[in-house]
């Protein structure tokens, strides 16, 4: 299965068109979804983030350190990075997720960064909160040294 799409089948909740965008190529030329597996442990982390970011309606790292270290417990030897970002209000999901992935965080350099290397494992998740907005996550596990 392509990765992007893989990707995409985990976000919360996924419609049809989404699936559409990756097989459209919509999204395309991340790299760290292209080199990275998804992982479980950064799936998980990955929704928490984002239900915390919907439910405090505002994008960020709230409870970073609690997700960053109990995947460092599991995963000791990787680097792990997280990224955020929040869409416009009404946007739909699939226009959310191609802005994440082609507008937001290529526009930040420290996101790109992130988002736009190789990895060992990844998760991401998105979340719409009852102000219409979407927030999405990213969390990565990196080589050390990376």
């Amino acid at each position: 299965m392509n990765k992007l799409l893989m990707i995409l089948l985990l976000m919360i909740p996924i419609p049809r068109e989404t699936q559409l965008m990756v097989e459209e190529g919509e999204i395309a030329g991340v790299k760290t979804v292209l080199t990275g597996t998804l992982h479980m442990d950064f799936i998980k982390a990955s929704e928490d983030h984002a239900a915390l970011q919907a439910k405090n309606q505002r994008q960020g790292h709230p409870d970073w350190e609690t997700r960053y270290h109990k995947l460092r417990k599991k995963h000791p030897s990787l680097k792990i990075e997280e990224i955020a970002s929040e869409s416009w209000p009404g946007q739909t999901l699939r226009e959310a997720a191609k802005d994440a992935f082609t507008v937001s965080w290529p526009a930040s350099s420290g996101h790109w960064a992130i988002a736009n290397k190789d990895c060992v494992y990844y998760g991401t998740s998105m979340m719409r909160a009852s102000n219409g907005i979407t927030y999405t996550s990213m969390i990565v596990g990196f080589k050390n040294g990376s």
